[in-house]
This record gives structure tokens, sequence and C-alpha cells, in this order.
């Protein structure tokens, strides 16, 4: 794995916190975001997932995310079940499957959160054309695993649109906010 790299700080004055939630997590959000529990979205969660949702610009909801992202930051977290897997094994293992968001990821290596170590990679930007078969839009995925106190989590995030530069910002501010409660 590349060496380890830590979320750069930003500032998140001004934003509302999030911690009410069996996953004994927390952040800061932006006001408009959407954060709801939901899920889960894999076979192996362990409870609910958390969903992050922000959407600039004049694109509606439904629009910018009703199969698949064209325009926004999504941002699920999940507590889920390792499978006696070790979290390198773990994150490794899963991300390096050809085809993963529809392409080979092009980073994986450690990424520090909140002071915990574990493992990110990185998926795009990637071409996709959307539904309606002619709507083409480039999309970021991220994908990180960490072990905290024994339970395993997963983060699944992608940002595409045309304010692509503003949700990898957003993206990141969230993460320098993150904070495991457990």
């Amino acid at each position: 794995p590349k060496s380890s790299q830590s979320v750069s700080s930003e500032s998140t004055d001004g934003w509302k916190v999030y911690a009410k939630n069996n996953l004994k997590i927390e952040f800061d959000s932006p006001n408009n975001a959407e954060v709801e529990v939901t899920g889960p979205f894999r076979g192996d969660a362990i409870g609910k997932s958390i969903r992050v949702f922000f959407l600039l610009g004049n694109t509606d909801r439904e629009e910018a995310f009703s199969t698949h992202l064209t325009e926004g930051l999504v941002i699920d977290i999940t507590q889920i079940d390792n499978k006696g897997q070790s979290l390198y094994d773990l994150a490794n293992k899963e991300t390096s499957v050809p085809g993963y968001g529809q392409s080979p990821r092009k980073e994986f290596g450690q990424v520090v959160v909140d002071r915990k170590e574990g493992y990110k990679a990185v998926f795009g930007p990637n071409e996709f054309t959307w539904l309606s078969g002619t709507k083409k839009t480039l999309v970021t995925s991220i994908i990180m695993y960490f072990e905290v106190n024994g339970k395993f989590y997963y983060f699944s995030s992608s940002y595409a649109g045309t304010h692509v530069s503003e949700y990898q910002k957003i993206y990141n501010q969230l993460l320098t906010s993150f904070k495991f409660l457990n």
C-alpha cells in the first residue's frame, strides 16, 4: 500500500452536527445536506446505513440521484461483518475486483480519519452513461474501511457533476469533522 495520508483540515463552522445514530459516529454536514438512516446497502451490513446527500445547482434531487449519481455528493457509512478477514485483506480484496465502480482502482493506500488508520481506494473520475443512455457524467468514487474497537466500518462515497470541485471540498471538510464515538 501507499504511504498513509491524513484528511486535510477545512473549517466546518456553521454546519450542523449529526450524532444521533447507533453506528456511534459523529460528523458535521452542510445545513442543506440530507442525512438519513437508510439501507442497509450491503448483505454483510450490521444494522442500517447513514447516507449523506448534498446537491448544488438547479438539478432536482430525483434527476441527480435516481439510480446513479449524475450530480452531487453521496456518502454511505455502514458497519459491516469482516468475515474473519483483517482490515487490509478486506479492503484490498473488495476494491481490487476488476469492474468495481466500472474501472480498476486508481489508488489504494492507508488513510487516517479521526486518528484511526484505515484503507482507501479511489476509482475515477470515470465516464458513465446513465439511464437515458444519453447523459454522460464523470464520477469519482472513494471507498474507505476502518476498524475501531473491533467494529468494521465501510464508507462508500461518490461525487459527480458540474460542481465537482465543490463536492470534493465538502467531502474533505466532512471527513475532517468525522469522529468515531465508540
